[in-house]
């Protein structure tokens, strides 16, 4: 078996990995790396000249780069979309992308997830490797998704459209969260991140304390494992927020968000249109809720 090895994407680093960071021994042991661009859950976008590094890093010690570039085409600017490993390869001279692999999925890109189709692309060797084993462990996709997802891979059109709905939404809602918490726009993807104020195993100690908390902290607790130890952030789009007519008690949102901001969006969903029971469901871009 393989030993994990773990390297931080740290907040004071822009949320992107230092590999100057990993020592020379690691990187001889090393088999194979895991990198995500653009970060999930920060939104990093990995620029081209450190993905070359990496490139080259890898043909030095060999081992493979596997890259998660779900979020890759959920971004801002139209013309600058995120670099993506399999451009940094051909751009440094690695044509034939030797040790390079990336995995793209229509889960983001078409707001797909259900139909859990993708696909993976780079070095042939490793393409030979990984469809024998998918061969065996894989399982066939049902006609019907395969049809449907044949139609969402070859249009661009909707994209687009889906990258303008998550301009709309992150306009509209930081807005309202700017001025009184610091929220920022990612580089790429979905998520806005608010600090916690305190380390994230403390947050989560507090929020399972509760007796009415217990079904939010458990993800809030899966989150701070996944993200390891002094990571301050969680992400506002799994958390549940106001709802008039639902008679759960929602005190554990007004601790995490705080009273002002609490009271601020509480008021505008009621003004604008009507209670708002999820985050993400409700913040759309449509004229009824457009901030003032």
């Amino acid at each position: 078996g393989a030993e994990p090895f773990f390297y931080s994407t740290l907040r004071d680093h822009d949320y992107l990995p230092d590999f100057d960071a990993i020592d020379e021994d690691t990187w001889k042991r090393c088999q194979l790396i895991y990198i995500c661009t653009p970060g999930n859950p920060s939104g990093a976008v990995m620029p081209e000249s450190l993905l070359n590094g990496l490139i080259e890093r890898s043909l030095t010690y060999d081992f493979v780069i596997a890259s998660d570039e779900c979020y890759s085409e959920i971004y801002f600017d139209d013309e600058a979309p995120p670099a993506g490993l399999l451009q940094a390869a051909s751009a440094c001279g690695n044509t034939d992308f030797t040790n390079c692999i990336v995995f793209h999925s229509l889960s983001k890109r078409s707001n797909l997830p259900g139909m859990r189709s993708g696909f993976v692309a780079g070095d042939t060797n490793i393409i030979r490797s990984f469809l024998l084993y998918r061969t065996y462990h894989g399982c066939a996709m049902p006609p019907a998704h395969q049809l449907a997802s044949i139609a969402a891979w070859n249009d661009e059109e909707h994209v687009k459209t889906n990258r303008a709905l998550y301009r709309a939404k992150f306009d509209t809602v930081l807005h309202i969260l700017q001025p009184v918490c610091d929220a920022r726009k990612p580089d790429a993807g979905f998520y806005i991140w608010l600090r916690t104020p305190c380390s994230d195993t403390d947050f989560a100690a507090r929020l399972y304390s509760q007796q009415l908390a217990h079904q939010h902290a458990r993800s809030v607790i899966a989150a701070c494992l996944l993200l390891g130890p002094g990571y301050r952030q969680f992400g506002i789009e799994q958390i549940e927020i106001d709802g008039l007519e639902d008679t759960r008690d929602y005190s554990v949102q007004q601790v995490l968000f705080g009273e002002r901001w609490w009271h601020q969006i509480s008021n505008f969903a009621r003004e604008r249109r009507g209670p708002l029971k999820r985050f993400s469901d409700k913040i759309v871009g449509n004229d009824r809720f457009v901030a003032s």
